[in-house]
């Protein structure tokens, strides 16, 4: 849990919950073992940073929205199809009322458990504003201005 001033928050191998508090926070995303574990951001805001490894020059798939019979793996299977081995690959989407941000890092054709990445965000963000491409991290633009 982060106080006042920006933070460096780390999560562990389970599912964690982390809170940045005031300041703009950076988050790093580590893999998990299963596509069911993953940690999520409380209080994410404007400005803060998710950092990841790097994988090249990363692109974005921009916002999924899948039919309303897709489930969550289904979500991320569609995030991880490409070949994010060479150039990881940023997506993100509204699940069960909260918002996911998956980088697929791997060359498989479907989400790669403890390679591809996943962070949910409590609530739904509207993400349009933040900058996926180009970079192994990300500011977060959650307001969408």
């Amino acid at each position: 849990k982060g106080g006042a001033a920006a933070d460096v928050i780390i999560g562990g191998t389970l599912s964690d919950t982390l809170t940045g508090g005031a300041g703009n926070d950076t988050f790093h995303l580590v893999g998990h073992a299963n596509n069911f574990i993953y940690d999520t951001i409380t209080d994410a805001t404007n400005g803060d940073i998710l950092l990841a490894a790097n994988a090249g020059t990363e692109t974005s798939l921009g916002k999924l929205t899948l039919s309303a019979a897709a489930g969550f793996s289904d979500y991320l299977d569609v995030a991880a199809a490409g070949a994010g081995n060479t150039n990881g690959v940023w997506a993100n989407f509204v699940y069960g009322g909260n918002t996911y941000i998956t980088l697929d890092l791997s060359a498989g054709a479907s989400f790669v458990a403890g390679t591809d990445l996943v962070i949910e965000l409590a609530g739904v963000k509207d993400l349009a504003g933040t900058t996926f491409a180009g970079a192994n991290s990300i500011t977060l633009d959650v307001d969408g201005a």
